[in-house]
């Protein structure tokens, strides 16, 4: 059984606040799993990179 991970984050150019979300679903788009972290400030790279890291550890 195939599962796909999609990732998104969000950097605010001001504060520098940062957040990343992603969602764990089956090939059809089923909805397996939903997650989200508040990371304070952070570049977009450390964002990208926890939001990836925290979708392979519920895998």
């Amino acid at each position: 059984m195939c599962v796909y991970l999609n990732i998104d984050v969000v950097v605010n150019s001001v504060s520098g606040f940062s957040a990343t979300s992603g969602v764990i679903h089956y090939r059809k788009g089923n909805w397996i799993l939903g997650y989200n972290r508040f990371l304070r400030k952070c570049s977009v790279a450390v964002v990208e990179l926890w939001g990836l890291l925290d979708g392979l550890l519920l895998l």
